[in-house]
């Protein structure tokens, strides 16, 4: 409903060539949620005229014709839509005879097929992020013959799939992608333990007694599309799926809170590994405190259940970075009325608020950054590091380039990120990252969205994570002055 974003922007300014679709049924909500119109016809004419030419509801075919005898849109703000959209069709072959489109003779025998699987579970595998890996407790050694899994979404389909999705003939839940992934001999044992969002009524549990016995306790916890999600997806959320408080379930931190007690009373030798489901950030300031791994697994997909145990046992690495910051707690953040950026994302968030930066997450491989240098390049700045691997393993690592200032100015980010790089690096061996910046990325925008450069001092950082953190893996973060004038 906006021409100055649709029209100006997005067409003139950027340039964009193809059909604009709405949310579905947002057109509606200008009258029935939002009240700039007073009904039907207004509001589709006020989507059409500001550059929307694709609705998904029903107040385009509910009101376009009203609106033209009222005289709100003319045929030429019609055809201006149809001709955006046809020209998406025809792009797309849909008027073209079969021979002469490329898609159109493509069998249907490829669809989940083989080759999909294994892109399925690559996928999963490079969107896993390891948050935490005390004395190294991943991935699996030989020392680990005994292994108990334990929580409400271990033999969860939900936790693989997430809110939307299509259905396959193969989802690996997480037990199952256990069973088939771990090396022969390794014994697994399974107990629900908890349940997702409530209480357990019964009060006898055998889980406890089974944790004590074992090397290792996996502890698959979170969240489910059955609490957060979109609206009626959402069943058990008494907020329509969204999430009053970004705490973990009370009940699973309950659990929990129980298992290393227990553990502790018993003298048991188990490590506890987190897998943590969910599709948002999950505040586990007690869960880091005693827990020896956690990987944030998200909503893995069809293969979700192979990529972790591939994960778990060093077949494959942990290849993601987080693309939120998580909070520390509910009470950290702004009101959810403030529509402010402050205290929201890394950008603006206070560090001591912060208990995962945005861009963080460990690898199997260790890592030093070194010898950064910061040199005038034609129209910007020219920035390389070296990256050593300093373990015994080949490993990955996303390096990032963050810029902070400049020093004074309140009103500006703590840091942005620039640019990043992902790297492979063999055992022992070292390799050079190189950005080049333009000097665009300097500019900064006032309250009325114009670009303004800033002069002043500024730190130019190629880090693992955002820098706006206490330094968790100082081998990892370099820093150099720079200064705009």
């Amino acid at each position: 409903g906006s021409p100055f974003l649709l029209g100006d922007i997005l067409r003139k300014e950027w340039g964009f060539r193809g059909h604009v679709v709405s949310d579905c049924w947002a057109i509606r909500d200008f009258h029935t949620t939002y009240k700039v119109t007073g009904m039907v016809e207004e509001s589709a004419a006020l989507a059409l005229k500001s550059g929307c030419d694709l609705n998904c509801g029903s107040t385009y075919c509910d009101g376009l014709d009203g609106a033209l005898l009222l005289g709100l849109i003319s045929e030429d703000d019609i055809d201006t839509a149809l001709r955006r959209v046809l020209a998406t069709r025809f792009k797309l072959g849909m008027f073209d005879p079969d021979d002469v489109v490329p898609w159109a003779s493509i069998s249907m025998d490829i669809v989940n097929g083989e080759s999909h699987r294994r892109l399925a579970k690559e996928a999963a595998v490079q969107s896993i992020v390891l948050l935490q890996n005390r004395d190294g407790v991943l991935p699996l050694n030989e020392s680990v013959q005994n292994i108990l899994v334990v929580g409400p979404l271990a033999s969860s389909v939900e936790a693989m799939l997430g809110n939307y999705y299509g259905l396959s003939g193969r989802i690996s839940t997480l037990i199952e992608g256990l069973a088939l992934g771990l090396p022969e001999g390794l014994r697994i044992d399974y107990r629900k333990g908890c349940l997702l969002n409530q209480p357990r009524p019964n009060p006898s549990d055998w889980t406890f007694f089974e944790a004590a016995k074992s090397d290792l306790v996996l502890c698959c916890m979170g969240l489910s599309p059955d609490i957060e999600g979109e609206e009626g997806d959402a069943i058990e959320s008494a907020h329509k799926g969204d999430r009053e408080r970004i705490e973990l379930p009370g009940c699973q931190v309950e659990f929990l809170r129980q298992l290393s007690a227990r553990l502790k009373a018993d003298g048991s030798k188990a490590k506890v590994v987190v897998l943590l489901f969910g599709g948002s950030a999950i505040a586990i300031q007690e869960v880091v405190e005693f827990a020896d791994g956690i990987l944030q697994v998200w909503y893995p997909g069809e293969a979700g259940g192979e990529a972790i145990a591939a994960v778990l046992c060093g077949e494959s690495e942990p290849g993601g970075r987080l693309p939120i910051t998580v909070p520390r707690n509910t009470s950290c953040l702004p009101p959810f009325e403030d529509y402010s950026m402050r205290g929201r994302t890394y950008r603006y968030m206070n560090p001591e608020d912060v208990l995962f930066p945005f861009g963080f997450g460990l690898g199997y491989a260790a890592f030093r950054y070194e010898n950064l240098q910061v040199k005038r390049w034609v129209d910007g700045w020219l920035v390389s590091i070296d990256i050593l691997n300093t373990s015994a393993r080949s490993g990955s690592d996303v390096v990032q380039c963050y810029l902070q200032g400049p020093e004074g100015d309140l009103e500006q980010p703590a840091c942005r990120l620039l640019s990043f790089e992902k790297i492979s690096v063999t055992a022992g061996a070292s390799c050079q990252v190189r950005f080049e910046l333009p000097d665009s990325h300097f500019f900064s925008f006032d309250a009325d969205g114009c670009r303004k450069r800033i002069p002043g001092d500024y730190h130019l950082t190629v880090s693992g994570y955002a820098p706006v953190f206490p330094a968790v893996d100082a081998t990892r973060q370099v820093s150099a002055k720079l200064t705009i004038v």
